[in-house]
């Protein structure tokens, strides 16, 4: 049993696709969590910027 070379470029073509594939769900279910999550602040620009360097002093 002698594997061609049609046969090789066939599994490495398979195996290509499949990775794309496994890839593409991996970064789909990761990528969620990894994006950081912006919120509305309730007070203005200057509040928002004190509050935040306050609680960082502490």
């Amino acid at each position: 049993m002698e594997i061609d070379m049609i046969e090789i470029v066939g599994f490495a073509a398979v195996g290509f696709i499949i990775g794309i594939i496994v890839m593409a769900l991996v970064m789909k279910m990761a990528a969620p969590r990894l994006m950081i999550h912006e919120e509305k602040s309730p007070y203005d620009f200057d509040t928002t910027v004190d509050t935040i360097r306050r609680k960082y002093r502490e």
